[in-house]
């Protein structure tokens, strides 16, 4: 009752629907394994950025206006962006923002955030430099597969320092 042919599509049957099986469960196990990788806060200094302008710099320590030294800070000079990918779809950027101090007084500037196709999330006042106080941003990106952080000024030596950086829920 058993004949050589008979076997093999047997086996092809059951490898089939083991293989099906596999493929289900391994997708099932991906599309798990994305949401507990969510962190309920996503620290952008220790994360790797997408992009970044030559001079940006991720610090150990560095001065701002009010004489504090922050730790763990990204340092935006004059002109520069950093951009990091949110494909884990977080809906806030939280931060502290702060002019570096300076010998150079009266530099002024500003500190913009980016969502996709170069549309404007945030847009901070003028900045000054050895006087703004550090400030808090809280900017909505729901819907940002990417986000940059950019310093924008018409000055030399101008520099802006961003404490505590992250992508929330």
């Amino acid at each position: 009752n058993y004949t050589k042919s008979n076997s093999k599509s047997e086996e092809k049957k059951s490898n089939s629907n083991s293989n099906n099986s596999n493929r289900q469960n391994s997708s099932d196990t991906r599309g798990e394994t994305k949401k507990k990788e969510k962190k309920s806060q996503y620290l952008l200094y220790d994360e790797k950025d997408s992009y970044r302008s030559y001079w940006v710099s991720k610090e150990k320590n560095k001065q701002v206006t009010n004489g504090a030294t922050w730790t763990d800070v990204i340092v935006l000079p004059e002109g520069a962006m950093i951009e990091f990918s949110n494909e884990a779809g977080y809906t806030r950027l939280r931060a502290t923002v702060a002019p570096v101090l300076s010998n150079y007084k009266e530099r002024t500037g500003g500190f913009t955030v980016y969502g996709d196709g170069g549309v404007v999330l945030y847009q901070s006042e003028e900045i000054v430099v050895n006087e703004t106080e550090p400030f808090d941003i809280d900017v909505d990106i729901s819907g940002q597969s990417k986000v940059q952080l950019a310093c924008s000024t018409a000055s030399d030596w101008f520099h802006i320092a961003v404490k505590s950086a992250r992508f929330e829920d």
